[in-house]
């Protein structure tokens, strides 16, 4: 018993579909000529090439750090590092300069990332003129610098993973999109050489401030001890002219150590009871009188007491050494600049070959559609 097998009419003879493209070749070759000419109007006429500029940086060279940490206070103060046991001064010089270290390239990324800083820069460099050569009027600024500055962005440059360690630090990195490529490039070569010096400049001021506050409180001191010091002068005095007033009762007028020394004194039995309990033998009769008043005229004309008062011989040590400190920028560097940045010639964008590529391969798309669909309305018309 056999069974008729038919075909359905709406089966698709590919030899007919091919036929029906090659027919159309020249219309497909239209479109995709077309395409492509529209996508080379548009980058090389409507659309602005976009360039990338960037600069690259390290923390700052040990001997950069070595001058800074010259005029850091906690080096220059005697108390705190001079006076340092020898087994841990080391220690504390390796803490300081990893401090200063640290403390120097942290304000620096954080100044070339402030806004503030960035507009500074814009204004002090005329960039507003630079980024609008056309001369074109703007009306707010501040949108005008925010657009400028809006591709700016820091990055680490990461190590990759399971490599060999090595000692290395990784660069910061610094990017900008523009579309003049000299301009951007200029602005980070600029931004980073003002942060630089901006650190700089806050370093000194702050490590002056604070020694100049240093010296104000070692004259503070310096009153305070000499204050004491006339107390005590003061004291002394009244002490030795109650000494001497015993003296002259009892008819003391000369020393005698050269008695007490040779134990030949037949008259200390005579003042036990002047002398009473106590061990040591009284001002009175060991100077005398004529001792004792000596000794009060020279107290009354001493006119400086400084050099009576060793606390005070070490604070004027230490303000001769903090006065004598002439603070200069020179050899110090918050960050050491991995590479300038270098106005680049290609742009990143637009992706010329890309685009056209795309577009040709669209536009041939296109055209065997409209080729096939064309052919279909004839067929249904006929």
């Amino acid at each position: 018993m056999n069974q008729d097998i038919s075909t359905t009419p709406d089966e698709v003879d590919l030899r007919e579909l091919f036929s029906k493209i090659a027919q159309g070749k020249k219309t497909i070759f239209g479109f995709a000529a077309a395409s492509i000419t529209i996508a080379l109007v548009l980058v090389f006429v409507v659309m602005k090439p976009t360039y990338q500029a960037e600069i690259s940086f390290l923390s700052p060279s040990d001997e950069s750090v070595a001058q800074a940490t010259k005029f850091s206070f906690e080096k220059t103060n005697s108390s705190l590092y001079k006076d340092t046991k020898e087994d841990t001064k080391e220690d504390t010089k390796d803490t300081l300069h990893k401090d200063t270290k640290d403390s120097l390239y942290k304000l620096y990324l954080n100044t070339l990332t402030s806004k503030d800083f960035q507009r500074q820069v814009f204004d002090k460099g005329n960039y507003l003129a630079k980024s609008n050569p056309n001369g074109q009027e703007i009306s707010d600024l501040d949108n005008h610098f925010l657009s400028f500055v809006e591709t700016l962005k820091i990055q680490d440059i990461k190590k990759k993973k399971n490599v060999l360690e090595i000692a290395y630090e990784n660069p910061v990195v610094v990017t900008m999109q523009g579309s003049d490529p000299s301009v951007i490039s200029d602005f980070l070569n600029d931004l980073s050489e003002l942060a630089n010096k901006r650190v700089v400049e806050s370093f000194l001021s702050t490590n002056k401030r604070i020694i100049q506050n240093r010296l104000e409180e070692i004259d503070q001191q310096k009153a305070l001890l000499l204050l004491k010091a006339e107390k005590q002068k003061e004291s002394q005095i009244k002490a030795l002219l109650e000494s001497a007033k015993v003296a002259s009762k009892l008819g003391v007028k000369d020393n005698n150590f050269d008695s007490v020394i040779s134990g030949q004194n037949h008259s200390m039995p005579a003042l036990s009871f002047s002398i009473g309990g106590s061990q040591e033998l009284p001002h009175w009769y060991l100077y005398g009188e004529l001792a004792l008043l000596q000794e009060i005229e020279l107290l009354k004309n001493r006119e400086n007491d400084d050099m009576h008062v060793p606390e005070i011989i070490l604070l004027d040590v230490e303000k001769a050494e903090l006065e004598a400190i002439v603070f200069d920028s020179a050899g110090i560097s918050a960050a050491k600049i991995n590479q300038h940045s270098i106005a680049p010639n290609n742009p990143i964008k637009p992706k010329k070959s890309l685009i056209v590529a795309i577009s040709a391969i669209a536009g041939l798309i296109f055209g065997v559609f409209w080729v096939l669909i064309s052919a279909a309305f004839r067929n249904n018309q006929d």
